[in-house]
């Protein structure tokens, strides 16, 4: 995707400084070479390379028009970005793609993937001369509050669950600092659900569940654009089973379809409400469309609150992987 910045634009937001309007112009430039990322483009120093197993290129699409002029409006104004990539546990894989039959603890293509793509944008912001921070997080508390798939994983510990998700930041985090250069590594911040947001994301995200929920029974609106999201997560989710149900209800996988949007809508909110100048790298999935929506806020003070923070930059990477 090629987002279209002319020169009206930046010179507007550069009001006048030709020197801030020429580092505008070669920033675009610099984000528009991320589209096409090698993933081989951190060379480790250390033990764990950083190359993603079926994934020679990191695809990047920029954000849309909007979430675009709003991220080079925050660099002007010279707000500290907050910046946000979430990763999966450590699911098994094959040929770079998610095959769902095993849980480890070591670092699997997604995290790696971000881990790629937040390196070269915080070069890019840290030649811009910009205050910003990368937050990545492997997304714990998202599934391991989940029994069903604990009980597939773990045989039922959560304990478990969220141990093994902690090794994986921390063995993500150690691949950080073999591969990214001393004078970034302060800007990172990798860790879990668990670890930024505590445990009261668990009473968010079921709250969001049970709003779906409610929505997809009682809004036929709402249940059409559910119904399109179902149709395209449905076998995701029987592979995601297998194993553990292998003949799963209609009933069963419409929960996990709305567990899923939940856990969207969750972090996507706590990101907006937390944070002023909120940027978001996501995989390309369906679930993106209920980003930067207000018709399913929580409540009242929510959706006002929503209401009143610009529209959140979202960078999504293409490449396919489940």
């Amino acid at each position: 995707m090629t987002v279209r910045v002319d020169e009206r634009l930046l010179r507007s937001l550069a009001k006048g400084d030709e020197d801030l309007f020429k580092r505008l112009l070669r920033l675009v430039k610099q984000l528009e070479n991320l589209k096409t990322i090698p993933s081989f483009s951190l060379i480790s120093k250390g033990a764990g390379n950083l190359v993603v197993e079926g994934v020679p290129e990191i695809m990047v699409s920029l954000p849309n028009q909007q979430g675009f002029r709003n991220f080079l409006r925050f660099l002007v104004e010279k707000q500290s970005l907050d910046i946000f990539f979430t990763g999966c546990p450590d699911y098994s894989t094959d040929a770079g793609r998610y095959t769902f039959r095993s849980l480890g603890e070591g670092v699997s293509i997604l995290p790696r993937v971000h881990l790629a793509v937040a390196f070269e944008l915080a070069s890019v912001l840290w030649d811009f001369g910009a205050n910003f921070n990368c937050h990545l997080l492997i997304a714990d508390l998202a599934e391991g509050t989940d029994l069903v798939v604990v009980n597939k994983f773990c045989a039922g510990k959560v304990d478990e669950f969220l141990r093994r998700c902690q090794k994986t930041a921390e063995h993500l985090e150690q691949l950080a600092k073999n591969n990214l250069p001393l004078h970034l590594q302060s800007y990172f911040e990798i860790g879990t659900f668990s670890s930024h947001y505590g445990k009261r994301y668990v009473q968010i995200q079921q709250e969001f569940l049970d709003l779906v929920l409610a929505k997809e029974r009682n809004e036929p609106a709402f249940g059409q654009a559910f119904l399109a999201t179902h149709v395209k997560r449905i076998e995701l989710y029987r592979r995601f089973l297998a194993g553990y149900n292998d003949d799963p209800t209609s009933n069963e996988l419409k929960y996990r379809t709305a567990r899923g949007i939940a856990q969207y809508l969750a972090h996507f909110a706590l990101i907006r409400l937390e944070n002023k100048a909120a940027v978001i790298v996501n995989h390309r999935t369906i679930n993106l469309q209920w980003a930067n929506r207000l018709d399913l806020s929580r409540n009242d003070e929510e959706r006002i609150a929503l209401s009143q923070r610009p529209q959140t930059p979202l960078f999504v990477i293409e490449n396919k992987v489940y």
